[in-house]
């Protein structure tokens, strides 16, 4: 649980910060050349898989439901004791050749 949100806030953190970076790159105009075209690429690139593992998260926190309590067995079948198996069913004879 704590991984989760742990995961969802750093993701939230590292989304932000790229479109903050794709921001400052067009604010300052170094979108204009060839290097600002790629930094903004990756500031974007960066946003977009970030964005795409908060969007799963908060899918597949969606979609499971908290774990429900296991409902308790009755005595009787606690109490059962499992079935012995003997060895020798188990073990197969080499057939004898003449």
């Amino acid at each position: 649980m704590y991984e989760r949100i742990a995961v969802f806030l750093f993701s939230l953190l590292m989304a932000l910060g790229s479109l903050a970076g794709a921001v400052w790159v067009i604010a300052t105009g170094q979108a204009v050349n060839m290097d600002g075209i790629f930094m903004l690429l990756a500031f974007l690139v960066f946003a977009l898989i970030f964005a795409l593992c908060i969007w799963l998260l908060i899918k597949g926190a969606l979609a499971s439901p908290a774990p429900a309590a296991a409902p308790a067995k009755p005595a009787a079948e606690r109490a059962a004791p499992a079935p012995a198996v003997k060895a020798a069913q188990t073990q197969s004879q080499p057939a004898v050749t003449r």
